[in-house]
């Protein structure tokens, strides 16, 4: 097998594409890499996997040095069902720069109908209040959950 730190950008992606999500040894490298490109692309394409792994590299992803990887880890991760990954995206919605809080928000969005938990709305209407997040983003929170029928 080769060494990791020998591929080039290329053919990093490509052993991303060629092996199989399951069987590839280099995921961890590629969260890891030196290159954010290399970071990115592996943020973006964990969308397309729902398991347990995939949503482990993106809890690590989500907390890179870079905020564009940071945010589209917090897009990626939209499927989870895992309250450690609610919380942590509520975390990023409260304390991350704009672009992240956004992405964290639309996938709190999609995570929060699934868990059928109301414990989250205080901290999603405190949110809301202290618009931590953009006016748009409190109108697309507005339309998923219905405010007057949740106790706070």
């Amino acid at each position: 097998m080769m060494k990791y730190n020998s591929l080039s950008y290329d053919e990093k992606i490509d052993f991303f594409e060629w092996i199989a999500f399951d069987e590839n040894p280099y995921l961890w490298d590629m969260a890891n890499d030196a290159d954010k490109d290399v970071r990115l692309y592996l943020a973006e394409k964990l969308a397309s996997y729902k398991n347990a792994k995939s949503e482990q590299l993106l809890l690590h992803l989500i907390s890179d040095q870079s905020d564009i990887i940071r945010a589209n880890a917090c897009d990626s991760i939209y499927c989870s069902e895992s309250t450690e990954v609610l919380n942590l995206l509520l975390v990023k919605a409260k304390n991350d720069m704009y672009l992240v809080r956004g992405y964290a928000i639309l996938s709190i969005a999609d995570i929060l109908p699934n868990l059928n938990d109301d414990s989250y709305m205080k901290d999603l209407n405190e949110l809301y209040l202290k618009k931590k997040v953009c006016g748009l983003v409190c109108v697309i929170i507005n339309h998923f959950i219905d405010w007057d029928s949740k106790s706070i």
